[in-house]
């Protein structure tokens, strides 16, 4: 079992019962000045496995495409994920079938860096996502690698009538009215230009989060309980405009990739996400909940439980059950990832009705720095008892 450093000090991992049972150590609760978070309904002692959570979506870095295997997250550097996803005959059929008359297709294609480490990781992946959403995203994935983008301006319309955003910053409804009046202004004249490494990465993960959305509602419904930071990311940036029309760029790039005409060299792609699949209001509540709901996905230490300074993040993912575990800087619990699913740990003993908490990132730098890294990133002064005891 890989273990990282906070675990050193542990006797032993209790791993006890199934989900349900895991799920029933803990309730959410609403906390003062903190909204809701998680806390332990019976007294819990060190190394409990208390919560396992599985991702609503997940994304590999572009980075690190070639060495990732998109089921498990293995890492090979510098060798490349053997099994290699190929365009065949099931997923021209099921194109027939669901969105064209009749195929283009001549011969297979491949889908660039979309590989798994075995056939079996790979058999297990696809076992869980389904015909629908496994071929929508195949689709998706293609068009994006191959949409080739051209330079455009965005036309924000006439400003007269629309406030000042600085003086509606405190306000949320006259902030969010404002922010809605820019997007529904926002036009453009022809495709986007191109996006940098992690402009890609974000683009393959919104549209995972679409795909999502699209063939498989319900499991989507848990991204709208979770905390959308849009008014507090425009807050933190002084109402700036630069966030708001990088944020339309990479829509706009999205509606652009997944609509327009994209031929191979043997096949006419179909359109498999179309325009009430990519409306401005839902590319919002998934990008701005992404920012601090999201969790990175870690390289894997090699030799047993230690750290060190060069592992590698893979990736991100979004969690919808994990995001009720707070962040405090002396954390009582932590968390592993064993493959796709992120399993939680108390780090010590827990009282019944105390909250259980994680630490978001590295907590070894000192208060200020730490402050100022988690307001940047999570837009919250934190205010845990290590951090008061340091004031």
């Amino acid at each position: 079992m890989m273990l990282d450093t906070l675990t050193q000090d542990l006797d032993m991992l209790k791993l006890i019962g199934d989900s349900n049972t895991q799920t029933s150590l803990l309730k959410v609760q609403d906390l003062p000045m903190k909204g809701r978070g998680y806390v332990a309904t019976q007294d819990l002692a060190a190394g409990t496995l208390i919560h396992i959570a599985s991702p609503l979506a997940t994304v590999v870095s572009e980075e690190w495409r070639p060495e990732t295997c998109m089921g498990c997250f293995a890492f090979s550097y510098p060798k490349r994920m053997k099994v290699k996803t190929v365009v065949d005959q099931d997923l021209v059929a099921w194109w027939q079938r669901s969105v064209m008359k009749k195929s283009t297709v001549k011969k297979p294609f491949s889908l660039g860096h979309v590989a798994f480490c075995t056939d079996q990781c790979k058999q297990n992946y696809l076992e869980t996502t389904g015909d629908d959403a496994w071929y929508t995203w195949l689709t998706c994935m293609y068009r994006l690698e191959h949409y080739t983008p051209t330079k455009t301006t965005t036309m924000y319309g006439s400003d007269d009538d629309l406030e000042d955003p600085t003086t509606v910053l405190d306000d949320d409804k006259a902030l969010r009215m404002y922010l809605d009046k820019l997007w529904d202004r926002a036009a453009t004249t022809t495709s986007t230009d191109d996006l940098d490494d992690s402009d890609r990465t974000m683009c393959r993960f919104i549209v995972s989060c679409l795909v999502q959305h699209k063939t498989s509602g319900t499991d989507f419904d848990a991204l709208w309980d979770m905390q959308d930071n849009e008014l507090g990311h425009i807050r933190h940036l002084q109402g700036s405009t630069t966030e708001i029309q990088h944020a339309m760029h990479l829509y706009q790039h999205i509606v652009s990739a997944m609509t327009s005409p994209i031929k191979s060299a043997s096949a006419t792609v179909p359109v498999v996400l179309g325009p009430h699949d990519l409306t401005p209001g839902l590319f919002r509540a998934i990008y701005y909940r992404e920012m601090a709901n999201s969790f990175g996905l870690w390289e894997q230490s090699k030799d047993g439980d230690a750290v060190t300074d060069d592992l590698e993040l893979l990736g991100f993912g979004i969690y919808p059950s994990a995001v009720y575990f707070n962040h405090a800087c002396e954390a009582n619990a932590i968390k592993i990832r064993h493959g796709r699913a992120m399993h939680f740990y108390t780090k010590r003993a827990v009282a019944r009705g105390e909250e259980v908490c994680i630490s978001y990132g590295n907590v070894d730098a000192p208060f200020q720095e730490r402050r100022q890294r988690l307001l940047d990133h999570y837009h919250f002064v934190c205010a845990c008892t290590r951090c008061l005891s340091e004031l």
